[in-house]
């Protein structure tokens, strides 16, 4: 059984936001999922000892994921058009999702962030048995519905795990390897059939043995392909292709003839081509109709673009 990590320092905090709007502090946020633990970096309980500007100064009273960092962080923002620091009050204790980037704590309105009173008892009763378990574990919603199963190891997933939807049907099956998905992910979705809630194949994911995605297959209600992506250290490398596009990429650049297709028609929208991410050459658009609308040389546009510019001369 892991040790419970408890922390009694203090450290500050300079918060990042991604959003210049008010609203992005209200975001909803819906009951927590173990995939939402496993995807976090930094998750805490802390006591807000005082707020100056930005400036936000934590009393870790118990890590649940990660390993802050006592020293102080720094980074620039401009708070002042922002909700004030999430709604923090001196004295409050609360829950902080995050991360780190170049050595400063990120987070921003839209993570978890939730004040202690907000907190649903089998919420904190989850992120308790994440932390602090190791081996095989079940993980129930607060309606007693299974969302996840498998093996975890010093807070994170290892070995084979099933994960559910809140209906109890499967969302996704997969195997880790210290944190870090591997090998062939499947994911389902719903379907209805005779009135009955079922499922089917939806997408598949391949990963190295380091966490890098290799390969991602779509499929539609039928069970045929609808895309295929191909990647290279998490890059786009080798031919993607869809019913409405064809493009092949070098180490997330693309490279070679490029071909996309309106959506209804499946008449060609825009052709061209790329060398090492560089529009080379002609481009020609297209209407739904496949007439040819507009060209360019050395430059790629928006099809929408083009499209409006000549539908008004």
């Amino acid at each position: 059984m892991a040790k419970t990590l408890f922390h009694k320092y203090s450290f500050f905090l300079l918060l990042l936001f991604i959003s210049v709007e008010c609203v992005g502090c209200s975001c909803k946020k819906s009951e927590i999922l173990p995939s939402d633990y496993f995807n976090a970096q930094h998750i805490f309980l802390a006591n807000i000892e005082s707020i100056d500007d930005c400036n936000v100064k934590f009393k870790v009273l118990k890590e649940f994921k990660g390993n802050i960092d006592k020293s102080k962080a720094y980074s620039n923002t401009i708070c002042d058009v922002m909700c004030p620091q999430f709604g923090f009050k001196e004295g409050d204790e609360w829950f902080i999702w995050g991360i780190m980037k170049d050595n400063v704590f990120y987070t921003d309105a839209c993570y978890r962030n939730t004040q202690i009173s907000a907190i649903s008892k089998h919420e904190i009763k989850m992120l308790n048995l994440l932390s602090e378990r190791n081996g095989l574990i079940n993980i129930y919603s607060s309606n007693n519905t299974l969302l996840a199963k498998g093996e975890i190891c010093d807070k994170e997933p290892n070995k084979y795990w099933e994960f559910y939807n809140f209906d109890g049907t499967l969302s996704c099956v997969g195997k880790f390897e210290n944190g870090h998905k591997i090998k062939r992910w499947k994911y389902y979705s719903k379907v209805t059939s005779n009135n009955k809630l079922g499922i089917k194949p939806s997408r598949i994911e391949y990963y190295d043995k380091n966490g890098y995605i290799k390969k991602e297959i779509e499929f539609n209600e039928n069970n045929k392909i609808i895309s295929c992506s191909r990647y290279k250290n998490s890059k786009r490398h080798g031919l993607n292709f869809s019913p409405w596009y064809r493009q092949r990429f070098k180490n997330g650049k693309r490279e070679g003839r490029y071909i996309s297709r309106h959506y209804k028609t499946k008449n060609l929208q825009v052709t061209g081509k790329y060398k090492n991410d560089i529009p080379i050459g002609k481009f020609e658009y297209f209407d739904e109709n496949g007439t040819k609308i507009y060209e360019t040389y050395n430059e790629s546009l928006n099809w929408i673009d083009v499209y409006n510019t000549v539908t008004k001369e």
